[in-house]
């Protein structure tokens, strides 16, 4: 039995170091280019030698495995569907994702503004509320010639 070549073997991370390890792409596509007829055990019958396919996708918990298979006219042509409507699915998403990446920004900006002049007005709050109380002791002990200084929060 002839070692299997492969035409494509390719296996990518999905994820930057350091983002949930373990999510991969593993694409491999057999050559058969030396490969010839071959004769089934079953029947004894010669058939046309078919590559080995494999295309799983997978995140951290999850792994998807999809069936590509070229032996006969129809099945290749639904092969090259599958690839050419996941190449478009995969680039709608993407470009999804950018516009919603977009959006979170947006959003995101615009609370950390809010909550940048909340903190803000509570400072300033605190502030008043400090130099009230620093301004009734001042004014309490000025007869009695004592200076006093308040502790702020």
């Amino acid at each position: 039995m002839k070692k299997y070549e492969s035409r494509v073997d390719v296996q990518k991370f999905l994820n930057r170091p350091g983002h949930h390890d373990g999510a991969f792409v593993r694409a491999y596509v057999e050559d058969t280019a030396n490969r010839g007829v071959v004769k089934y055990s079953y029947s004894g019958e010669p058939a046309n030698y078919e590559a080995r396919t494999i295309l799983q996708i997978a995140d951290c918990s999850n792994t998807s495995s999809l069936e590509f298979n070229v032996c006969s006219s129809e099945r290749r042509a639904n092969t090259f569907y599958k690839v050419d409507t996941l190449i478009e699915a995969l680039q709608e998403f993407r470009e999804g994702l950018v516009e919603e990446s977009t959006l979170y920004k947006k959003r995101q900006r615009a609370l950390d503004e809010y909550k940048d002049s909340k903190r803000t007005e509570a400072d300033r709050e605190r502030e008043e509320k400090a130099a009230e109380k620093q301004a009734e002791a001042e004014k309490f002990f000025a007869d009695r010639e004592v200076q006093v200084e308040v502790e702020h929060d």
